[in-house]
C-alpha cells in the first residue's frame, strides 16, 4: 500500500476514534413509537446520526440530557463511538452512542442558526445524496434512494417555493399523514412526508385548537 494511502487511513482512524465530542443538533424526527432520529454536525462539520442500541435514541433520551432537554440547534457534548457494523449506504452518518452521559451546553443564537443552515445547504434535493433519486413506478409522489447507493442521507436545502402543506387522517391505516409539497432551487417539485417532530406537534396543536374533538386521535 502506498505511504500516502496508509497515512490517510491512519489519520481517518484517529479522527473517528471513540471520544467525547460536541454535536450541533439540526433535526429531530419521528421514527415509530417512542423512537426518534437525531441528526446534526460534529464540531469539524462531519454529519452524524447517533444510534443507541436497537431502539434508540428515544424521547426519554431527549429529556434526560443534563442541563436542558435536547432540541434543534442544541450544542451537545456526548460520547461518539465508531460507526456500527454493517453500515450501508446511504446511511453513512450513523455513529453509536451510549444512552446516558450526554449534556446540553447551549443553544445556537438565531444568527448562528442561519449561518449553519446556509453553510450546510445543498443546491437541490438530488445533490444531497450523490445518487439517483428514484420515483414511485406507479407515478405517485414517492421518491427514494436505493439501499446501498449514495454518499449520504442527511442534508439541508432551501425550498424555493412551498406549494402546499398536507395533514390528513387515514382511518384504514390508523394514522395521520404529514406532507410538504415544494420546489427546490433546481425547480424540481417534490411532495415528501415530513417526519420532523416539532413540525408534527405544531400541526397537531393547531388541529386541536381548531377542532377540539380531534384531541382523542391516535398518536402519530
Amino acid at each position: 500500500m502506498p505511504v500516502t494511502g496508509l497515512r490517510s487511513r491512519l489519520l481517518q482512524a484517529w479522527k473517528d476514534r471513540s471520544r467525547r465530542r460536541q454535536m450541533i443538533v439540526t433535526d429531530i424526527t419521528r421514527m415509530d413509537g417512542e423512537r426518534i432520529c437525531v441528526g446534526g454536525y460534529l464540531e469539524d462539520g462531519t454529519a452524524v446520526r447517533p444510534v443507541a442500541g436497537r431502539m434508540g435514541p428515544n424521547e426519554q433520551w431527549l429529556r434526560s440530557a443534563r442541563n436542558a432537554p435536547v432540541t434543534p440547534f442544541s450544542i451537545l457534548e456526548l460520547q461518539i463511538n465508531r460507526a456500527p457494523k454493517r453500515l450501508s449506504a446511504p446511511h453513512t452518518e450513523d455513529r453509536t452512542i451510549p444512552m446516558r452521559g450526554h449534556r446540553v451546553l447551549r443553544l445556537l443564537s438565531d444568527a448562528e442558526q442561519r449561518a449553519l443552515l446556509e453553510r450546510s445547504a445543498s443546491p437541490s434535493v438530488r445533490a444531497i445524496f450523490g445518487a439517483e433519486v428514484h420515483a414511485d413506478p406507479a407515478g405517485h409522489w414517492g421518491r427514494y434512494v436505493r439501499f446501498g447507493e449514495g454518499e449520504r442521507s442527511l442534508g439541508t436545502i432551501r425550498a424555493d417555493h412551498v406549494l402546499a402543506v398536507g395533514y390528513h387522517h387515514y382511518p384504514d391505516r390508523g394514522r395521520w399523514d404529514y406532507r410538504l409539497r415544494f420546489r427546490d432551487a433546481s425547480q424540481e417539485e417534490f411532495q415528501l412526508a415530513v417526519v420532523d417532530l416539532d413540525f408534527r406537534r405544531r400541526l397537531d396543536a393547531f388541529a386541536m385548537a381548531v377542532s377540539p374533538q380531534t384531541a382523542s386521535r391516535p398518536r402519530p
